[in-house]
C-alpha cells in the first residue's frame, strides 16, 4: 500500500464521452415508459415538454448510478420533480404500476446498453494520453476506478478498451441495486488509511462525491488535462473544489438532439442505435 491514492471515474474521464450519454439515457427512459405500461406519462404529441422534464432530471443527477438516474427521469415525467424516490411507491402511482416499474427498468437498461454499445464501437475510446499516464501514476500511487456503471459492464468496458486491470488495486461500480455510488466507494478507499486521496472526474456530480467523501478533486475536460495531472501530482495533490454550470449551449444540445430522436420514435420511424449515435455526433 502506497501513501497516496488516485481514484478515476470511468466514462468521460478515462474514456472519451460527453453529453451523448445523457441523451442516450433520456431516449431510453422515454422509450421504456412508453412501451412498458407508463405510456400515460409520456406525450408523443407534446414531446418538447417531455424533453424539458427529462433534461431537468439529467442535469440535476449527472454521474449517479443509472437506475437512480432513471428514477429521477420517471419522477420528472410523472410529478415534474427530479428527486429520485428510493422505491416505485414514491412516484405516487397505484400498486399495479409499481409492479410494472420492473419492466420499465429492464427495457431502459436494454435500450441504453444498445445505444451505448453503438457509441463505444464508433466514438468512445480512451483519451490518447491515458495508457501512458496510468503507467506513470501507478509507479508512485495506488490507483482505483470508481464508477456509477454496474460492475459487470464496467469490467467488460475496461477490457474492451484495453486498459490494464493490474494497474488498479480495485475497480468498482454499482452492484445493480443503485445503493453503491462513487461517493460510497471514495469513502471506503479513504477509510483504508491513505495520507491523501485524489478523485479524477469530469462531472459536477463527481466533485460532489469528492466533497462528500472528504477527498480532493481534479477535473478532466480533454486529453491535455492528463499532462496537467501528471505535473500537478509531483507535489501535494491538487484540488479544484468549485462547481461549474452547464452552458446554455450544452442544454440546447441535449434538448435538440433528444427531441429529434423521440420525434422519429413517436412517428413509428425509429432510428437504430448506430443512427442515433451518428445523429448525436453530426
Amino acid at each position: 500500500m502506497k501513501e497516496r491514492a488516485i481514484v478515476f471515474d470511468f466514462d468521460g474521464t478515462l474514456v472519451q464521452g460527453g453529453h451523448d450519454k445523457g441523451i442516450h439515457m433520456m431516449v431510453a427512459a422515454w422509450v421504456a415508459c412508453r412501451e412498458c405500461g407508463f405510456e400515460r406519462f409520456v406525450h408523443p404529441e407534446q414531446l418538447s415538454a417531455d424533453v424539458d422534464r427529462l433534461t431537468a432530471a439529467i442535469l440535476d443527477h449527472p454521474g449517479v448510478p443509472r437506475f437512480r438516474q432513471l428514477a429521477a427521469m420517471v419522477n420528472s415525467l410523472i410529478n415534474n420533480s427530479s428527486e429520485p424516490p428510493p422505491e416505485p411507491s414514491g412516484f405516487g402511482i397505484d400498486t399495479a404500476l409499481q409492479v410494472r416499474y420492473a419492466a420499465v427498468r429492464e427495457r431502459y437498461n436494454d435500450v441504453y446498453n444498445a445505444i451505448n454499445g453503438a457509441a463505444a464501437d464508433r466514438y468512445w475510446k480512451p483519451f490518447p494520453s491515458v495508457p501512458v499516464a496510468l503507467k506513470k501514476l501507478a509507479a508512485s500511487f495506488d490507483l482505483y476506478i470508481a464508477s456509477g456503471i454496474t460492475n459487470d459492464i464496467l469490467l467488460n468496458d475496461v477490457d474492451h478498451h484495453g486498459l490494464d486491470r493490474d494497474l488498479f488495486l480495485s475497480i468498482r461500480g454499482d452492484d445493480g441495486s443503485g445503493s453503491i455510488d462513487k461517493g460510497k466507494i471514495l469513502e471506503d478507499i479513504k477509510a483504508t488509511g491513505y495520507k491523501d486521496v485524489l478523485f479524477v472526474g469530469n462531472a459536477n456530480m463527481d466533485l460532489t462525491f469528492a466533497l462528500r467523501a472528504g477527498v480532493k478533486f481534479f477535473r478532466i475536460r480533454d486529453d491535455g488535462d492528463y499532462a496537467r495531472l501528471l505535473k500537478s501530482v509531483e507535489g501535494p495533490f491538487p484540488n479544484e473544489p468549485d462547481h461549474w454550470d452547464f452552458t446554455p449551449e450544452d442544454i440546447a444540445f441535449f434538448k435538440t438532439k433528444t427531441l429529434y430522436i423521440l420525434e422519429r420514435r413517436a412517428a413509428e420511424n425509429p432510428m437504430s442505435p448506430a443512427e442515433i449515435t451518428e445523429w448525436i455526433h453530426s
